[in-house]
Parts: C-alpha cells; sequence; structure tokens
C-alpha cells in the first residue's frame, strides 16, 4: 500500500449559473484532484455574522464564464485583489484561461458592483497580475505556497474596504488558532446560494506534526510558508482569506486559502496500480501572508507598463543584457520578473520585479550609453 499526496484544484463553475451547481459537479465529475467540500468532523460554516457584514464590501468573486472557474478574492488596497493563482492560471498541463475575461464581483452587496483586470481593454491584462506560480503543481513536489496572486482592477471597488494584511509565522498564526481567534470567510458553491460563509474558530495542523520521516519536506515546494488550517471549505473557496480577529475586534489577514492536502491510498502490485482507495483530507492548504505582503504596497502603487509592445521591448532589453533567456511574447509572468530583479539586484535596486515605465526608460537609457561604446570598439578593430 502506498499513499500519494496531491492538492485540491480550484471549483470549476460557470458563473452566469451561479444558483445551479448541477452543471459543475457534471463539468468535474472525472477530475480526481477536485475536492468540492473539506469539513472536518461536523460542518461548522455559518452565515456570517452581523458583527462580520461589513466583509460584504471587501470579499468578492473571481469569475470566467468562458472558463467555467469561480473562486474567492478579497480587497488589499482600493484597486488590487488577492486570490489563488490556480484561479487564474489553472495548474501545469491545463490550458490558461484569457485574464482579460475574468472579472471581481462584490457578489455580496445587492447592486453587484464588478470590474475586470487593468488593461482588459487593450488585450494587456497579463502585467497587471502577479502571481507566485502560473503553472502550479498538484503532485509532489506540490506548489501550494508559490498559489498567491495579486491582480489589480480597472475600477476601484474596493474604497474603504481593503483588509489590512499582517505577517506572521506559523507558530504565531498557530496561537491565534489556540487563542480560538482564527476564522475565514468565503464563497462556497453548496452554501447558502452563493453568500458568504463564516467558519471558526479553526484550528491549525502544525506542519511539525505531518513531517515524519520529511513528508512534508518532500510533498512540498518552500514549506517554511505553508499554513495547514482546518477551517471547513467548500468549492470557490480557494483565494478566500484567512483572518485574525484582534483583541479590539479589527480583522487582519494572515494567509490565503488555497486548496486541500489529500491523501490517495493506492494498493501496488509488481508496480502496478491494481486500487485505488477513498482519499483522506488531511488539512486545508494556505499560503502565509508573508510570502506576498511586501509585493502589494508596490505592485499596487507603480506605473506598469501598459501594453504588450512595451513588455516585449523591456523582454529585449533585459535579453540583450543577458538576463532573459524565454520567448520574447509580451506578456509577464515569473521569468520575466526573476529578469527584472536580476538587473535591480546588480543595480542595487528593490527587488520588485515589476514591468515600471521608469524601468523601460532606464535599460533604454543604458543601451542607448552603450551603443556608443559598441560602435567605436568595432572602428578600432
Amino acid at each position: 500500500m502506498v499513499a500519494t499526496p496531491i492538492a485540491a484544484a480550484a471549483y470549476s463553475l460557470p458563473a452566469s449559473q451561479i444558483q445551479n451547481s448541477h452543471d459543475a459537479e457534471k463539468h468535474n465529475k472525472n477530475n480526481s484532484y477536485i475536492h468540492k467540500v473539506a469539513v472536518f468532523g461536523a460542518d461548522n460554516r455559518g452565515a456570517l455574522p452581523r458583527k462580520l457584514q461589513a466583509l460584504k464590501k471587501s470579499i468578492g468573486l473571481v469569475y470566467n464564464n468562458r472558463a467555467r472557474s469561480v473562486c474567492t478574492g478579497f480587497c488589499v488596497t482600493e484597486r488590487t485583489i488577492a486570490t489563488a493563482a490556480h484561479c487564474l492560471f489553472r495548474t501545469a498541463g491545463e490550458r490558461r484561461p484569457k485574464l482579460a475575461e475574468f472579472r471581481f464581483v462584490l457578489r455580496a452587496l445587492r447592486n453587484w458592483p464588478s470590474s475586470r483586470i487593468e488593461g482588459f481593454s487593450i488585450g494587456s491584462p497579463d502585467q497587471f497580475v502577479i502571481a507566485g506560480s502560473r503553472k502550479l503543481k498538484i503532485e509532489p513536489r506540490i506548489d501550494a505556497t508559490r498559489d498567491w496572486a495579486l491582480m489589480r482592477l480597472a475600477k476601484p471597488l474596493c474604497r474603504g474596504a481593503q483588509l489590512p494584511v499582517q505577517v506572521k509565522s506559523e507558530s504565531e498564526i498557530a496561537k491565534v488558532a489556540k487563542d480560538k481567534s482564527l476564522l475565514q470567510v468565503s464563497f462556497h458553491h453548496d452554501y447558502a446560494n452563493w453568500r458568504l460563509a463564516h467558519a471558526g474558530p479553526c484550528a491549525i495542523e502544525p506542519v511539525n506534526k505531518h513531517n515524519k520521516n520529511k513528508r512534508i519536506d518532500r510533498d512540498f515546494t518552500a514549506p517554511g510558508d505553508l499554513i495547514l488550517h482546518r477551517c471547513d471549505t467548500g468549492g470557490a473557496s480557494s483565494g478566500s482569506p484567512l483572518l485574525e480577529k484582534g483583541r479590539d475586534g479589527k480583522l487582519s489577514v494572515v494567509a490565503i486559502n488555497v486548496g486541500t492536502y489529500v491523501q490517495t491510498r493506492m494498493l501496488v502490485e509488481n508496480g502496478k496500480i491494481v486500487r485505488r482507495f477513498k482519499s483522506d483530507a488531511i488539512a486545508n492548504t494556505a499560503v502565509s501572508a508573508r510570502v506576498f505582503a511586501d509585493l502589494i504596497g508596490p505592485f499596487s502603487n507603480a506605473n506598469l507598463l501598459s501594453s504588450a509592445g512595451d513588455i516585449r521591448q523591456l523582454q529585449t532589453l533585459l535579453s540583450n543584457r543577458g538576463l532573459y533567456d524565454a520567448k520574447i511574447d509580451g506578456s509577464y509572468g515569473p521569468t520575466t520578473r526573476k529578469a527584472i530583479q536580476a538587473f535591480q539586484g546588480n543595480i542595487g535596486d528593490e527587488l520588485a520585479g515589476l514591468p515600471t515605465e521608469g524601468l523601460l526608460k532606464e535599460l533604454q537609457s543604458l543601451a542607448a550609453q552603450q551603443a556608443p561604446a559598441s560602435a567605436k570598439t568595432k572602428r578600432q578593430n
């Protein structure tokens, strides 16, 4: 008997049929990675308490009708949303949806205000999304701790409603849970006709508890940023915030819920799988806020390049300096971000890795300065 861990993927659902989950269940019937509900013991999900009603202005749905995808997202600035990366990019080997077709909607409010990603109108929303990974692995080693994304909206939907993000270690979050001050708020496909649900107080499963024989190190990349929790969740809760309720009653985000850590047991004979047994959900997985917290301010305030042409020029200039060796495609992603960070490291700048107008001008200026020197060297030879 062997046990293989996997991570639950996003729950897919046509947003235009939000009140009917039948099509979604049929759509995902054969996907063994989908866990529609992860409830530990009794189902503790409940209606949003009166004291938490303000969260209706801060937590919404990230959806794409064409891709049949719905997740939860939450406001971190007036026009920046945090969610799970797989909600926008799917996972490794899956066809990536078009970012221009995603919307964020505050579904819990009466007038359902919504917005697309900035840059959608000119077909260049890629540079307005930053993510831990755009090709997430859901088999060992699982990329759960890279499963985060920030996206800038075309409209400032979150004025006065952004949630503060607080950086805490796993042990500090475990203490919050022990004090019964950890909770989770999200949408679920199976709960209350797409109304925000509250789960808590939530328990934490210490990573060290599951790291016997280095299981966690073997199963996950960067396990130091992994939070294993037992907030009861349902499909579409990926991208939702884990919240600390302070003694003053104020809420702050300490992690992003991204999936479920599942153990699939199989009977193997002569190297072949002869029987699969029912999967066991060990815990839900979340990404610690310390992974993305420092990027929220720079990303939200930066003068980002607005066109794919500008990104291609940026990639070309970085390539000429030996820092970028991928396709010149005008799409901003982790490879371009790493190249930018390498350049920033060389000149002593902050390693934000963002494709800004200032960065492009700086690279253009350096290229112009180097051109005469290069021409002079050629003449001398």
